[in-house]
This record gives structure tokens, sequence and C-alpha cells, in this order.
């Protein structure tokens, strides 16, 4: 009878070994790898989760942040009043123009087909009574369409790219949504769609304090160089959309730190938990520890590497290789942006557990594409509402970087990834020459480049180089024929 009972037993347990490596098989993992004579199970808790509990959608900032704009102008007729994502009445405001937006998309709100016209009515109509938002990013329209969380729209593909829109009462006073195509080389096309009634603008109440001034540059004509003999020719010119404000400004005094140290070396359980992301562990790969007490691990599928300053940098061996993250043949933009956000938060919380990633998607992702199925995406730190700009040199063979994170994927698996580790606090006020008087500084300044062109954008940003010295808000200027970014910083009294 006991002979009998081991016998099942032994039975059963065969069966339950052949239907895990079947499994396995069917996940596309390897059961072992050619330098090793012993079986490899890489987290098999993993494979129980996603077979019996599949992820939830949880809020994803990274995700959120793609369909909201980077600021929103009211201008009242006689007043402007800017609303920027992380003001307390943004939201309210972004939820009427969303109520505009979405059915638009769709093809129900708009009276008819679009009117191509031109930049002459788009700054008529955004110096009277209007409603401008602006994105961070350039979208393709069909990105652009199903980040508002609309499949197939059609409504926009004529435009290349597409960065901001605007809703205001035309020459004939109907209310219309205007939008442009971001590209340069398609500078000038604006395509108008008259609103039915019942899609109405509604304007915020909240009006602007009495100092707040606030002024695009076409309006004080520092968009375009002087007709005018007898005026000054500028030597820098602003790109028409640049807002220009006048406004005292202060900003956090930030600090950051390094989440993957521990007693001047990395934490152990926080590189097993990195480890696991990346389908490894110590016990199955070949490591090692270099002599600037980086781990390096090495499996069939890439290289990992772990440095103590808190980067993470993995590479494929071969391009039809890398890491799966998503089950979809192929990949569009689309699809391939999304598995790339939840890949880093995912790596995320295995470097800060229950913490969420404070990041957004940067680089113009309409030429996010390298070739068929593949794309490289960046992504940057946000603190206090302001960007973080990440400034790493190069050293000990490791290349520059100049975002906080790095992905290309290509056909649903992770060829690349650079990861710069950071915990940001917020401690402590700073105050800055208001926004017209730091470029006048910065104006002043001497370029590396010889013709940088005009200025595309102004902002408030942090720059993180690795030191662990404090960081302070700066103002940065770029330029559309250079990526070199120019800073004014200097505090003033309160």
């Amino acid at each position: 009878m006991l002979k009998e009972k081991v016998k099942n037993a032994i039975i059963f347990l065969c069966i339950l070994n052949a239907l895990f490596l079947t499994g396995r098989i069917w996940f596309n993992e390897k059961l072992w790898s050619s330098d090793y004579n012993f079986f490899v199970f890489e987290r098999p808790s993993a494979w129980f989760e996603n077979l019996f509990s599949p992820r939830e959608e949880e809020y994803s900032m990274p995700k959120e942040s793609l369909s909201r704009p980077r600021k929103i102008v009211v201008n009242s007729g006689n007043e402007m009043t800017v609303f920027y994502n992380s003001d307390p009445a943004f939201l309210g405001v972004n939820d009427s123009l969303q109520n505009i937006l979405v059915p638009l998309l769709k093809g129900n709100a708009a009276e008819g087909e679009p009117i191509e016209t031109g930049m002459e009515e788009w700054y008529a109509a955004l110096a009277n009574r209007s409603i401008y938002a602006e994105y961070t990013l350039s979208y393709t329209p069909e990105l652009f369409a199903q980040i508002q969380g609309v499949q197939n729209a059609t409504v926009f593909s004529s435009l290349s790219a597409i960065r901001d829109y605007m809703i205001a009462p035309d020459e004939e006073g109907r209310e219309a949504f205007f939008i442009r195509d971001a590209d340069e080389t398609e500078q000038g096309k604006v395509l108008k769609f008259i609103l039915k009634s019942e899609y109405e603008a509604v304007y915020p109440k909240d009006q602007p304090a009495e100092d707040e001034l606030y002024f695009f540059a076409f309006d004080l004509g520092l968009s375009s160089a002087s007709e005018d003999d007898d005026a000054p020719e500028q030597s820098v010119l602003l790109s028409p959309m640049v807002l220009i404000s006048a406004n005292e400004i202060s900003a956090s005094r930030v600090y950051s730190t390094n989440p993957m140290i521990s007693d001047d070396k990395l934490d152990e359980e926080t590189v097993n938990r990195i480890l696991a992301r990346f389908g490894s562990s110590a016990r199955t790969s070949r490591n090692y520890t270099d002599s600037d007490g980086n781990q390096v691990y090495i499996e069939n599928s890439g290289t990992l590497k772990l440095y103590r300053d808190g980067m993470i940098e993995y590479t494929a061996i071969s391009s039809d290789g890398g890491i799966s993250v998503s089950d979809t043949p192929g990949g569009s933009l689309y699809t391939s942006l999304n598995s790339a956000i939840d890949f880093v938060e995912d790596v995320w919380e295995g470097a800060i557990p229950n913490e969420s990633i404070n990041v957004c998607v940067s680089g113009d992702l309409s030429g996010a594409q390298i070739d068929n199925n593949t794309y490289r995406f960046t992504f940057d730190y946000y603190v206090a509402g302001n960007p973080v700009q990440t400034e790493l040199s190069a050293k000990g063979g490791r290349e520059e970087m100049k975002h906080a994170v790095e992905v290309v994927i290509s056909n649903g698996s992770i060829l690349s990834y650079r990861h710069f580790v950071r915990r940001f606090r917020e401690e402590g006020t700073a105050h800055l020459l208001p926004m017209i008087d730091a470029l006048n500084n910065i104006l002043s300044q001497d370029m590396e480049t010889e013709n940088p062109g005009r200025i595309t954008d102004m902002f408030l940003s942090y720059v993180e180089d690795g030191s662990g010295k404090e960081l302070l808000p700066e103002w940065c200027v770029t330029f559309e024929n250079t990526d070199e970014v120019l800073r004014y910083g200097r505090e003033v009294s309160p």
C-alpha cells in the first residue's frame, strides 16, 4: 500500500513538472542556458501572477501626462491667465477642453469639413478671446488621438505633427477649433473646425492677479526681424508661441539621493528586485563586481550593469532578442510607448517600492521611430512641477546621458535600457529673476554654436548631474539648430 502511494506521488510530481516546463516553453522562456547544466527558474511566482492575476490598470503619471497639455492660456479679451499642469485649477480648465476635443476627434463636434487657413487668422484669434493649449511634445495625429482615448480618428490626418490647439471665435464670430501643423516644414498650415452650438468653450472665472503679465513672443514683436529701416534688427528671434512672463518667480529648492546605495555599496535587496525585473538573478547569471564596485550580470539575451551611482544599463546581445514586454506582434508607436512606460514603472518599483515614479515622456514622439517597429523613447523626472534635466558626462566606458531614462524597444522587446535612479525632496524656496530679465541675461552669454537659430522654448528646470549638490531652479533656453541649452539661475532677494 505504501509503495503504491509513493509511486502515485512520484507520478503526480512528474506530471506537475511536465506542465510547468511546457508552460515555460509556451511563454518563450529558455529552460537552461548554454553554459549551465542546471535548470534556471527565474521568478516562477511571476508566471503564476500573469496567469491568474492580470495586472490592473492603475494611475500612471507618464501615461496621464501624455494626454494633458503643459499649459493652458486663457485670454478673456483684456487679460491672460496661464494654468500650468501643476496648478490646482488646471484640471477643471482641461476637462472643459476635453469635452470639446474628444467629440471633435470622434467626428461629432464640428459642422461640416475643416477649413484650411493660415497663421494670420491664428494670431488674430489668439490675441482676442481664446483658450490655447500647448503640449510638451509633438505627436503624430494618430498618436494624439489615441492618447485622448479615441481610436482610428482621421480628422487631423492631413497634419504631420500636433503640439497645440486653440478654441476661439473666428473672423465671422463663430466658435471655432483651430489646430496647426507643428512640423517646421509645414509651418503656416492651420485647420479650422466650426463647432456646433452645444460645444462652446467654458471660460474659467478665475481672474489673474494684478501683477501677472504674460505675452506671446509675436505680441511683443520678438518673433520676426524688423522691416523698418529705422528700427534695429534683432540678433536673436523667438518662436512666435513662446510665452513671456514679467512676473516675479519663486520655486522650491530640491535635493536628490541615490536610493540604490547602502553603506557605500549597492543594496543587496534592491539589486535582487531590479534583477528580477530583467528576468535575471545573482544565482543564475554569470556576474562579477568591477574595480569601481559596479555589478555586471551576463545572460544569453543581454548584459545588465548596475552602477554604484544609481545607473541601470541593459543592452541586448542581438536585435532579435531582448526582454519581451508585449504580446502584440510588431508593435505600433502607441503600443510600444505603453509597453515602455509599463517597463519603466516596473523597474522603478524594483528600485523604490511603493513610490510612484515622477517622470514624463520627453522628446518629440512624432520622431520616435528609428525603423520599422523600432522606437526610442526618453523620460525626464519632474519635481515641484518643473522638469529635471539630467546631465551625466561620459566616464568609465559609459556614454553621456541627457535624460533620466532612455529606452529602445523593437517588436515588443526592450533592446536597450538606461535609467539614472534618483529620489527627490523639496526643501526651502529660491527666488529668481522674472523671465524677461533672465532672457536678457541669457542672450548676453556666448554660445558654442555659431548659428543656433530661433529660441524655441524657455522654461524653469533643475539640473541633475549626479554630484549630490543642491538643485536650484534655473531658467533654460533652447534653440532650433542645436541641442545646446543656455541657463540662468541666479537668485534675487525676495
